[in-house]
């Protein structure tokens, strides 16, 4: 059994940031707000994917982090929270709430993201760069071409739709 996974109330967890509507899908980020970790990208792709039953919850902080604010807002992303940086519990609570993570990292030599999200029964879709396509399989996840946000997005939906279904228990065991 996988002591990483964590059944949490969506709705809970979210009340505590501020979010008092349900929403149907969560879509995660966690990492440091810098160039490199493409949340421009993935505010671009939330453009594209979101809707009213999709939340993107974006963890962490940086030196980006105001910038990245302002880019949501001139995007006019409604359903896009950020909640700096937050401890491991917390953590580790929405990649177990989220449909799928996102790694869309300009460079990334190994992904502890991913793993941490897996190991929580998330798939995750990251970029098809670095030492990502060494840890996402297709049983685990989708790969992305380096900034092709329309590419990115088009995965999220494929997966919020159910188009592509993954085996969460599969993933955290692998």
């Amino acid at each position: 059994d996988n002591i990483y996974y964590e059944t949490t109330d969506k709705d809970e967890f979210l009340k505590q940031f501020g979010v008092n509507k349900h929403y149907d899908k969560v879509v995660s980020f966690a990492g440091k707000f810098t160039s490199f970790k493409g949340i421009d990208l993935l505010l671009k792709a939330a453009q594209l994917y979101e809707d009213e039953d999709t939340l993107t919850v974006l963890a962490g902080d940086g030196q980006l982090f105001d910038e990245m604010n302002k880019l949501a807002k001139e995007l006019k992303l409604n359903n896009v929270i950020f909640i700096k940086n937050q401890p491991h519990e917390v953590l580790r609570k929405l990649y177990s709430i989220a449909d799928v993570s996102l790694v869309p990292s300009r460079n990334e030599a190994f992904g502890l993201v991913v793993i941490e999200a897996m190991a929580c029964g998330t798939p995750v879709i990251g970029t098809n760069s670095g030492g990502i396509p060494d840890i996402i399989t297709e049983e685990t996840g989708m790969l992305f071409e380096p900034e092709n946000f329309e590419e990115l997005a088009q995965k999220v939906k494929q997966i919020l739709n159910k188009e592509v279904i993954f085996d969460h228990n599969y993933i955290a065991k692998n």
